[in-house]
């Protein structure tokens, strides 16, 4: 996949949180892939701050700091302060298009060859791979979303998000403030803070709790590389490409789906799951109950309980039915599954459930 290019990474990564496709082991292969393409393929993006910027700002003082399959970061200097761009790879757009056109024109075939169970998750494929990498490639909703973040966030001293600045942003360059820290993971990112890895463990679980269910609006790339601690001890969120906007609604369903697995509440689970459009209204819930009382049966049994070991448990079980896992559903339990995984790094002993 990494030859055939950044659509198909993009691809790649979402199918590894999307069990409702492909089974866990090949979802666990794909969650490897990284941004791996050559800094001069399509172009060189200093054209596009060029053409995007004019005379705003000195293009000799652009510095590149990160890269990967859709973009490029930079500092640059901007009235007297150091500045961040986000600039989109040259001629990426069209790229991009013919290849979901491409993909576009598979999933018939795939279906043919898919088990009938498996038809709802394939029909919807290509909407939903096609609305996740148009929205990562949209530079103006990330500065949207950030500024929405930021002013959500914005009484609580112990999380920070970077100003953005509208003037110089567009649909292919994003201007931010330039903010350093410590990825939270670095064994010396903790020296000399007055803060804790289980303090900062706990903060991420709050801040991406609030963003979810109480704002709406959230940041679904956790990994370490986007979390960062400053020399104040703040927490520092980075790229917002990965980021959604959900409803009321789907935030009471996803309050409700955990609110009956508490309860051992099958036939409120079932409920949950078709209007989280993760079941079709026709499924035989009869038959998911049946299946929901032996996930809860399995989870009883266990020693400990963690959000993947639910979501895998639920997912596989699941797989005997026509079920798919939207976008917004998607990247809320890619939220859960890597945050988890970030707080058990910085504490072993971390409670992401309690």
């Amino acid at each position: 996949m990494l030859e055939l290019g950044p659509t198909f990474i993009k691809i790649g990564q979402v199918l590894s949180t999307r069990p409702d496709i492909v089974p866990p082991i090949y979802a666990e292969v794909f969650q490897t892939l990284q941004d791996e393409i050559p800094e001069d393929a399509g172009g060189d993006p200093k054209q596009i701050v060029a053409n995007e910027l004019g005379t705003e700002l000195d293009p000799s003082t652009l510095d590149p700091i990160a890269g990967g399959s859709l973009a490029y970061v930079y500092t640059a200097r901007y009235r007297e302060e150091r500045i961040e761009l986000k600039v989109r790879r040259p001629g990426l757009k069209p790229l991009i298009e013919r290849d979901l056109r491409v993909v576009r024109g598979l999933i018939p075939l795939v279906g043919l060859f898919a088990a009938e169970r498996q038809q709802y998750s394939v029909r919807n494929a290509a909407d939903d791979f096609e609305e996740i990498i148009s929205n990562e490639l949209d530079f103006d909703r990330e500065r949207r979303i950030m500024d929405e973040i930021g002013a959500n966030l914005a009484a609580d001293d112990r999380v920070v998000i970077p100003d953005t600045y509208e003037r110089l942003s567009s649909e292919r360059v994003l201007a931010m403030e330039y903010l350093t820290g410590r990825k939270v993971t670095d064994e010396d990112a903790f020296d000399d803070l007055d803060v804790t890895p289980h303090e900062i463990a706990t903060r991420i679980l709050e801040v991406y709790l609030r963003m979810g269910l109480v704002d709406g609006v959230f940041h679904a790339d956790p990994h370490p590389g986007n979390l960062a601690v400053t020399d104040d001890g703040r927490l520092l969120l980075f790229d917002f490409g990965m980021s959604e906007c959900i409803t009321a609604t789907v935030q009471e369903n996803i309050a409700g789906l955990y609110r009956a697995l508490v309860r051992r509440d099958v036939d409120g689970m079932t409920d949950a799951l078709i209007a989280l459009d993760v079941l079709e209204p026709h499924v035989n819930r009869a038959k998911v109950s049946r299946v929901l009382e032996l996930v809860i049966e399995n989870l009883e049994g266990r020693a400990e309980i963690t959000w993947r070991t639910i979501i895998t448990e639920l997912t596989t079980r699941l797989r005997a039915f026509p079920f798919r896992i939207p976008p917004d559903v998607m990247l809320l339990i890619r939220v859960g599954t890597v945050g988890e995984g970030v707080c058990r790094q910085l504490d072993p002993e971390f409670d992401f459930l309690a």
